[in-house]
């Protein structure tokens, strides 16, 4: 009845030439609903991804949960710590797998060797870059900025400079810890937020000398929820007249959910069977999941009908983490509110 596509492509042929999307139509004319992910490219228009696209599909864009997941970085110096860097919300990267806490060990900022702070090696994409010095990080954890580069390629530069880990602060402004991708890195890696990234900067600068110790363990804690994530694709569509999409919203961040625990080198894999998601792909769920309530509820409803229920019934969205204003192209009609959809009185066509 319904099919979920937690996947796309930005560069995907047009509809005509696309076979996924002769199939997705195929789907919604014999009453299949399809439910798309609309891409994790934001906060750039046009950034929407297929078949997120396509009329027929209900796309979906993300908000932030209520709450959030992270570890705990701990700051301590000869001076006063303000509070607000006492204790810092992180992550750890993927790789190396961190099974306890780390430090303490000293902490400095990578400015003072590369000076944009983002410790990006030279490549062909990038001739730029800077190796840093052999031995220049020498049992010390490195402070570098996001951005430019893959977040392993920091992590390889600072490591072959002797660091004994890195801290990855966000480039986004108000921006959260990320959940880095650190695939075969050799020294642990953490990420915070971008204020406290800038924050922990100046503090180094005039305080010297500062230890940090990280707890890998991650424990819940409340946050602000409906509010349009800074990555979450765009609309207008690629290529068209300004038309609309996503269609609605749900929450992606820090999604719990279940995974494989059978094969170790297999995707979405963790002994304990959970593992946090985030992205476009973990919201697009959470409508498919209502569209289903909905059929369950009333079995005669069209693909139209579920798409105009679950969209018109939308709560508005009012804030975005990068302080975009709010528009139909950004959040479509808003997060979703199932009970709304449920119990309307009235269906309309196109939403």
């Amino acid at each position: 009845d319904i099919i979920n596509m937690s996947l796309g492509d930005a560069s995907a042929p047009p509809p005509s030439a696309d076979p996924h999307a002769r199939a997705i139509q195929n789907a919604a004319a014999s009453g299949v609903l399809v439910v798309a992910a609309a891409g994790n490219e934001g906060p750039g228009a046009r950034t929407i991804a297929s078949p997120a696209t396509l009329p027929s599909v209900l796309s979906v864009g993300m908000t932030t949960n209520s709450r959030f997941f992270f570890a705990l970085l701990r700051v301590s110096a000869q001076q006063p710590v303000p509070p607000a860097l006492a204790v810092v919300p992180a992550l750890a990267g993927t790789e190396p797998t961190q099974t306890g806490p780390f430090g303490p060990a000293p902490l400095v900022d990578v400015t003072a060797l590369d000076s944009s702070g983002l410790a990006c090696p030279p490549s062909a994409d990038l001739p730029g870059g800077v190796t840093l010095p052999a031995n220049s990080l020498n049992g010390r954890v490195a402070l570098v900025q996001r951005g430019i580069c893959f977040f392993r390629d920091k992590v390889r530069n600072v490591a072959n400079a002797g660091a004994a880990a890195v801290v990855i602060y966000n480039n986004l402004p108000n921006s959260q810890p990320l959940l880095m991708d650190t695939t075969g890195g050799q020294i642990p890696s953490i990420s915070i937020g971008n204020r406290q990234g800038f924050e922990l900067r100046s503090f180094v600068a005039r305080a010297g000398e500062t230890q940090i110790t990280f707890d890998p363990e991650l424990a819940s804690q409340p946050d602000r929820p409906d509010v349009l994530v800074s990555f979450s694709s765009r609309g207008p569509i690629p290529g068209s007249d300004l038309k609309i999409k996503p269609d609605v919203l749900a929450p992606g961040q820090y999604i719990l959910s279940a995974v494989q625990t059978t094969n170790p080198s297999g995707e979405l894999f963790t002994s304990t069977g959970f593992s946090l998601q985030r992205g476009t792909s973990a919201s697009a769920p959470m409508v498919a999941g209502a569209a289903a309530l909905l059929k369950q509820a009333k079995p005669r409803l069209t693909v139209e009908e579920i798409k105009s229920l679950l969209v018109n019934t939308a709560d508005p969205v009012t804030a975005s983490e990068d302080g975009a204003e709010i528009s139909a192209q950004n959040a479509g009609a808003g997060r979703m509110n199932v009970l709304a959809a449920l119990t309307a009185t009235f269906r309309a066509e196109p939403v």
